[in-house]
């Protein structure tokens, strides 16, 4: 897998230009730019291998996608935050599993959203209470 000097990776899901915020923003951290992979694995994405650009990236631009890959638990709260301030959107954070690594993006993306548009649902009928 590509790995920088900490061995760390986020693969975003959003668009261009906060994506780029992120990558100037996070030292230490590989930030791969997901749009156009959908149809590839997660493994794929990381080790560079037969990765196509040539994915069909679905209308989730109210969403922010980052997926963490070999974070330390301890890291994580502090990234997530940092990337909250930075992109000032609705974002979706999952980690790296060694069943999700073979998943292509469009799956897990679809199975994030889901479980997303779930939990925010249980919180609003929770505060209706």
């Amino acid at each position: 897998m590509r790995k920088p000097e900490s061995g760390r990776s986020v693969l975003l899901y959003c668009d261009k230009e906060l994506t780029s915020l992120v990558r100037s923003s996070l030292n230490n951290v590989t930030v791969i730019d997901c749009i156009g992979m959908e149809n590839s694995t997660l493994r794929e994405i990381l080790e560079k291998e037969a990765v196509s650009q040539n994915g069909r990236a679905k209308n989730r631009e109210h969403l922010c996608y980052a997926i963490f890959n070999g974070f330390e638990n301890s890291t994580i709260g502090s990234t997530i935050k940092e990337i909250r301030r930075l992109l000032q959107k609705e974002c979706v954070f999952a980690t790296t599993t060694e069943s999700n690594l073979n998943w292509k993006l469009e799956d897990l993306l679809a199975e994030l959203t889901e479980e997303h548009d779930y939990f925010k649902k249980v919180r609003r009928v929770e505060l209706e209470e």
